[in-house]
């Protein structure tokens, strides 16, 4: 049985099992749980939607893969509840090897893309990885998505009722 990436749970479970060839250098290590926002149940799905069930870079499916993760473009797992009084934001892109916050986001450290487990342990690393990797996924989206990664609430009913994306 595929289990689906819409199932968070599921995925913080076994994510580390099921990764082949390597360790991802998330915030998911040594059985510890990364800390997600509250609304990430809520938005992951939205970004898997968005995307087709299709990993950003290989274009592999869900089905052909036996699961799809919603990466945080930033590294940061509450970006979704981030708040930040100056409305400008930085990030160290959550690199143990980097702790300064330097990486500027801007306004909106809300950029998602969905990764099959193969490409998002590419995507993992040090600093200078992670900083191509963030700064290739938010030229991605800017420029194919005009910004946008993600269906909003109401697109999602809408798809839900009808199963059509904008």
């Amino acid at each position: 049985m595929i289990k689906l990436a819409e199932d968070p749970e599921w995925l913080l479970k076994n994510i580390e099992s099921h990764l082949e060839g390597g360790v991802w250098f998330g915030n998911v290590r040594y059985n510890t749980t990364p800390i997600y926002c509250e609304l990430w149940a809520d938005v992951n799905p939205r970004v898997h939607i968005f995307f087709h069930n299709t990993c950003c870079l290989c274009g592999k499916h869900l089905g052909e893969v036996k699961y799809l993760i919603g990466h945080h473009v930033f590294y940061s797992k509450n970006s979704c509840c981030w708040y930040d009084e100056s409305g400008i934001y930085y990030t160290n892109l959550n690199a143990k090897d980097h702790p300064t916050k330097d990486y500027c986001i801007g306004e909106n450290p809300n950029y998602f893309v969905i990764l099959c487990p193969h490409c998002h342990g590419t995507t993992n690393g040090n600093f200078d990885n992670r900083k191509y990797w963030a700064d290739y996924f938010r030229n991605l989206i800017d420029t194919k998505y005009g910004g946008k990664c993600y269906l909003t609430k109401e697109e999602m009913i809408n798809y839900e009722k009808t199963g059509i994306t904008a």
